[in-house]
């Protein structure tokens, strides 16, 4: 079903009680105690007429292609669009997203590019986490031009990526700003869920119940989410990168070689436990679980249980 999102006047939207209030971008700047310098910078560029988000399926089962139309005035249009895909429901350290953004481009009049962003310091990750998606490799933020009097839409392809856990939300959020300025305050556009893009998955949390002794894997527990009864659960153990996150194409990675720990079944709560067996390796791994399929739920994998191998 396309969802058509109300046509926003120079680029500002207020929503209060399920109803859409057109407001002046200059009168949301005021409200959120904007500068006058940034009012000034802002009402400088021109401003498109119209703004509208549309949805319809992508070419192949589970991508989604979205739709900004932007109409200009005679004295043409200048605006920003920032997207934000959604995470995993999990206070585990899980890194991606369950949607990825594949291509965005631009038909009609007009140019695209990369907007200015603020380049972050490197900060080393201290925790060990798992990379189940990951998400902006193509950036978040643009900048789009269109000439006087003159229709442009970006479309942005986004497709599934992992099977989404019980809570996960789909909503991608469109924002706009005026400047190209990564200070530039920002605009909330339209939150829209594409659901159905990925099969339903079963999340598996994994831990150690005891550290490992010299030539054994430690002894694991694990359960899953929902309870998957009786159910098989294969595991391997993998080496973390040095930032200490596993990607779950490590599965299959055959350098450094995974170390299959077997597999096991799961109890009628969706319990497990796998025994300390023979293990050669030394230094940091981790552990991937894989659960098989079963009616609706699709086969998915996920990690957890750092240990130090003797």
């Amino acid at each position: 079903m396309t969802w058509v999102s109300p046509r926003v006047n120079n680029l500002g939207m207020h929503i209060a009680k399920g109803c859409a209030v057109l407001l002046p971008v200059m009168v949301l700047m005021a409200m959120a105690g904007v500068p006058n310098d940034w009012t000034a910078r802002a009402s400088a560029s021109p401003k498109p007429q119209s703004l509208a988000v549309t949805t319809s399926p992508g070419a192949s089962e589970g991508e989604v292609i979205y739709r900004l139309e932007a109409q200009s005035g005679p004295e043409g249009a200048a605006f920003g669009f920032q997207y934000g895909l959604p995470s995993w429901p999990t206070r585990e350290v899980v890194f991606g997203s369950p949607l990825e953004m594949v291509s965005t481009g631009l038909s009609g009049s007009g140019s695209i590019r990369r907007a200015r962003e603020l380049i972050p310091k490197p900060v080393l990750r201290l925790r060990n986490g798992c990379n189940r998606g990951m998400s902006g490799r193509l950036g978040t933020r643009y900048w789009v031009e269109v000439p006087a009097s003159s229709a442009a839409i970006v479309e942005l392809h986004i497709r599934g990526t992992y099977p989404v856990w019980r809570g996960t939300e789909t909503n991608v959020a469109l924002s706009t700003f005026a400047i190209d300025d990564p200070m530039s305050p920002m605009t909330p556009l339209a939150v829209i869920s594409a659901p159905g893009l990925t099969p339903k998955g079963t999340r598996i949390d994994i831990r150690t119940r005891q550290q490992s002794l010299a030539g054994l894997s430690p002894e694991l527990v694990g359960q899953t989410d929902p309870p998957f009864r009786l159910a098989r659960i294969s595991l391997k153990a993998v080496r973390p990168s040095r930032s200490g996150a596993i990607s779950l194409e490590d599965w299959t990675d055959l350098s450094p070689p995974a170390v299959p720990l077997g597999t096991v079944r799961t109890d009628r709560q969706g319990r497990f436990s796998v025994p300390p067996r023979p293990f050669r390796g030394s230094g940091p791994f981790a552990v991937i679980a894989r659960s098989e399929a079963r009616g609706e739920r699709a086969a998915d994998w996920n990690c957890g249980a750092f240990f130090w191998g003797q």
